[in-house]
């Protein structure tokens, strides 16, 4: 008797689960991401930039580009325009590999450009640095995820990330079979 008292208890309450565990597991619906970068170079103040983008919860790629195009020739009265200047890309990686509970998962491209000094203006000589990450950070705390040199010269950069979640919001409950 007592079996089936419970049996009939669990049939009922069956339908409920995924509703509770949608109400229970609420998720962000974007984040804000922000990146600064710190630019030292011996004898120079440092110099540190911030740029802000939202990534949507359930994925995108996002980008910001800051700089100019410079006319490079490529012939006579023939002339291609290059960037110069800063490209940063941004993606969610929530499927792999799966972050640990209050981490965000990343892929982060940062590409820096800029003339040689000392270059002619009808052949410049363009120097680039990237840096591609791929990790998990934790939210709300921010941390440095790339340090590199450019080569080229006696720049040294950082990256730090933040990651804020923004607006929880609650799975939609499922639609009844009818």
């Amino acid at each position: 008797m007592r079996l089936k008292s419970l049996a009939a208890a669990l049939l009922l309450a069956a339908p409920l689960a995924p509703l509770a565990l949608a109400q229970q597991a609420p998720r962000p619906a974007a984040y804000r991401v922000q990146f600064i970068l710190h630019q030292t170079q011996p004898g120079k103040p440092a110099e540190v930039h911030t740029y802000t983008m939202l990534l949507q919860a359930n994925g995108g790629n996002n980008s910001i580009a800051v700089g100019r195009r410079v006319p490079v020739s490529t012939g006579p009265g023939k002339f291609d325009y290059e960037r110069i200047g800063l490209s940063l890309g941004c993606s969610l990686r929530n499927a792999t590999p799966n972050p640990p509970a209050g981490q965000l998962g990343l892929f982060v491209t940062l590409s820096i450009s800029s003339l040689a000094p000392n270059t002619s203006s009808s052949a410049p000589t363009i120097l680039s640095t990237e840096a591609r990450v791929e990790t998990a950070v934790p939210l709300d705390q921010r941390v440095s995820v790339s340090q590199f040199q450019d080569v080229a010269s006696t720049r040294t950069y950082q990256l730090e990330v933040l990651a804020i979640p923004v607006a929880a919001v609650s799975s939609p409950p499922p639609a009844a079979d009818r």
